[in-house]
């Protein structure tokens, strides 16, 4: 009976510490964190203090004035109205590149060479001027841009390129330059040289000293000096070697001049006839279009456009980014309708970057002017 009884408590007592295990269980999971659901988000750890915070934008860097020149190309007033545009373009395309810029001032020149001075002076920051003001203050100054204008849909070194038609332009390529042309008129001394050209044959220096030359001033790059230099690379002359010369003179008198057969050549920009192609019928009086009586005999190397030039001592241009800032701002604006009405009356079309090298022949034909003087 005994053990009996003995046998019932053990068992009791097992059922006793079963049921305190179990309620330990239930109370533990009652009181432990909760799973998430799937329908739930669990939120993610809180910011510590060595967190990195977004980096702040840096503070626009002010330019209390921007000075531009311009080299007095045509009438002062036309440049001063026509460019008014890029003072405020130049502020807001500006701005995009962090550059807080107060005011824009835009002066002209009283000659080219003041210009160069200006900048070399650091009294004007950026110059719009031509390629031989560049070259005579390379040394105090930086090339920035070269102006672009349309290119030829046809460009080449032989004069039979050119002949096939009146020079047009293609208006989806931009280039930096342009050659200029040696012209044959309908003299007939002039359509002699001109069927040289077309048979094949090389002209001589006697070929060239037995012609009428109509030429420009000295300084005219088309007009005088790169068809010096095309003389001198083939022939070891130049135009002051030449015996019969009408110097300084205009494109539309030579024009003139070899319509009414004075002349037998003269020298002018590529695209020279389209501008006088119905002068030539009409005021000048001939009776065949120009390209017919007009022949190419020569083509000069390639002439360098305007440039855009920068200051080497101006606060402005030596402020760290500016340059490129402003070298990108003004090709974007140039891209913009009101850019671009602003730049057309220097026949500009867009700007891309200035290369140096370029600009050798430039200095041939200034070395010339230099012996001229």
């Amino acid at each position: 009976m005994d053990t009996i009884w003995r046998k019932k408590m053990r068992k009791l007592s097992v059922f006793v510490a079963l049921l305190l295990i179990a309620s330990i269980m239930l109370l533990v999971t009652a009181c432990g964190p909760k799973e998430p659901t799937p329908t739930e988000t669990t939120p993610g750890p809180a910011p510590t203090e060595g967190t990195t915070p977004e980096p702040k934008p840096a503070e626009p860097v002010e330019i209390p004035k921007l000075r531009i020149a311009y080299v007095p190309s045509m009438d002062v007033e036309l440049i001063l109205e026509t460019t008014e545009p890029l003072k405020q373009l130049l502020i807001d395309e500006l701005a995009n590149h962090n550059f807080d810029v107060k005011e824009v001032e835009i002066t002209v020149g009283t000659s080219f060479e003041a210009v160069g001075e200006a900048l070399s002076a650091g009294s004007a920051d950026v110059g719009f001027s031509s390629a031989l003001v560049y070259i005579t203050y390379d040394d105090e100054v930086d090339l920035l841009l070269t102006a672009a204008r349309y290119d030829f849909k046809e460009s080449s070194m032989d004069p039979m390129v050119w002949n096939k038609g009146l020079a047009e332009r293609d208006n989806t390529k931009q280039v930096t330059g342009y050659p200029g042309l040696i012209y044959a008129g309908p003299s007939e001394y002039g359509k002699m040289l001109a069927a040289k050209v077309e048979a094949g044959e090389e002209l001589t220096w006697e070929d060239m000293d037995g012609a009428v030359w109509a030429v420009a001033n000295t300084s005219s790059n088309a007009g005088y000096l790169y068809p010096s230099l095309w003389l001198r690379d083939r022939f070891g002359k130049m135009i002051s070697d030449l015996s019969n010369v009408l110097p300084g003179t205009a494109y539309p008198q030579m024009f003139a001049q070899a319509a009414n057969e004075t002349v037998d050549v003269f020298v002018c920009y590529a695209d020279g006839r389209s501008g006088y192609e119905d002068q030539w019928l009409g005021e000048l009086g001939r009776d065949k279009p120009i390209e017919e009586e007009v022949k190419v005999i020569g083509v000069t190397d390639w002439i360098t456009n305007d440039v855009v030039i920068g200051s080497l001592v101006s606060d402005t241009m030596m402020t760290e980014g500016f340059r490129q800032a402003f070298c990108d701002s003004l090709v974007a604006i140039s891209q913009t309708e009101a850019g671009f009405e602003a730049i057309q009356i220097f026949s500009h079309v867009g700007y891309l970057p200035g290369v140096d090298s370029e600009y050798d022949a430039m200095r041939a034909a200034q070395e010339i002017l230099r012996d001229l003087e």
